[in-house]
């Protein structure tokens, strides 16, 4: 975990690894056959993270 903001209030923190995976799970469901590297996705995509 890692605080992404400066100050003491209202701080951010995210966690890079459960990113990814959410990252991961958002490219499978793009693709009507869950691999976006064997058919192209059907809807927008989120960046690799």
């Amino acid at each position: 975990m890692r605080q992404t903001n400066r100050g003491k209030r209202n701080r951010v923190f995210e966690v890079p690894d459960v990113l990814a995976e959410f990252n991961m799970v958002e490219r499978r469901l793009a693709s009507p056959v869950r691999d976006t590297g064997v058919e192209l996705p059907a809807r927008p995509l989120p960046n690799k993270y």
